[in-house]
């Protein structure tokens, strides 16, 4: 399966970091740039290009590689990476700043036989959509709005609350600071949004609102819970 992986993948990745060299010449950066792989090390463009397969976890590898170094400087050895994104959050537990490794992960369900950084991921993100089943249970995620159209807020079409509609909602966002304030972000999309979902609830929407942030987060304490309690390491130190 996982030589499948990588013949499948192998022609779009390596078109795509030929485009990212030639791109990175024309604004004059001459520098050679490195792939990390899902085991936190380096490797060149053509290794990448002819192993495709060692980048499924590059992404949050490169979270936990970020992480403990940032712990080796502060002086704080054993910590609790937390990476979130827009689909997913990631959390990894370090000790001495050395993440543990696995011998392979799976992805979508399917085991790949790459060595990889140890990293627990749930699907509860910015993008998480809040949603109630028939009978009005209410639940966010795994569906997310991705970044197109993305949270309603952010103008592109989306009409679903996500999780940064709540936070927006709630003013924990701040409006003018995102990219520098050269993201538009609608506040009233945000609240169209949340609205329709509190009308089937019953609630008024700053309620429902801050249900749809008390539900990620408490994805996200089980998530740190699964690689610290369950598997007999104390958070507290």
């Amino acid at each position: 399966l996982t030589t499948v992986l990588n013949a499948y993948v192998g022609a779009t990745l390596g078109e795509y970091l030929m485009n990212l060299v030639v791109s990175l010449k024309e604004i004059g950066l001459t520098i050679e740039p490195h792939i990390i792989q899902s085991n936190g090390g380096l490797m060149s463009i053509s290794t990448a290009a002819a192993a495709p397969v060692r980048t499924v976890l590059s992404g949050p590898s490169a979270g936990v590689v970020g992480a403990a170094y940032v712990a080796r400087l502060a002086g704080i050895p054993d910590i609790i990476t937390l990476d979130m994104g827009g689909t997913s959050t990631d959390v990894s537990l370090l000790r001495n700043a050395q993440p543990s490794m696995e011998a392979g992960q799976k992805i979508a369900g399917y085991p790949i036989r790459v060595p990889a950084i140890a990293i627990h991921t749930i699907g509860a993100g910015g993008g998480s959509i809040a949603w109630t089943d028939d009978a009005l249970g209410f639940h966010v995620g795994p569906r997310s709005a991705g970044a197109v159209p993305g949270p309603a807020a952010y103008g592109l079409g989306g009409d679903q609350p996500t999780v940064t509609d709540a936070n927006i909602l709630l003013g924990r966002l701040n409006q003018e600071s995102l990219l520098g304030g050269e993201m538009p972000i609608y506040r009233d999309l945000a609240d169209k949004a949340v609205e329709s979902i509190a009308k089937r609830l019953d609630l008024p929407k700053e309620r429902t609102a801050a249900g749809i942030l008390q539900i990620a987060v408490s994805a996200m304490v089980r998530a740190v819970r699964v690689i610290s309690v369950e598997k007999g390491e104390d958070p507290q130190g």
